[in-house]
């Protein structure tokens, strides 16, 4: 019974698997940015590059303190 309830996971795992279309992301590491930096036209020019990609959604990283 319990192999039989592990196949009927692992099926219905598989076919949401394989029904999702591709999807596009992009990660941004920690970005450290503040008014006064140089860093934000970097992020600027960055965000206007990504914004061409149009992907599905973007994820950063760090501590986003």
């Amino acid at each position: 019974m319990k192999n039989i309830n592990l196949m009927l996971v692992f099926l219905f795992q598989m076919s949401i698997l394989f029904s999702q279309k591709n999807f596009s992301f992009v990660f941004l590491p920690d970005l450290h940015l503040r008014p006064d930096s140089s860093t934000l036209a970097d992020f600027e020019r960055v965000s206007g590059q990504i914004n061409r990609l149009r992907p599905d959604f973007a994820l950063t990283g760090g501590d986003m303190i």
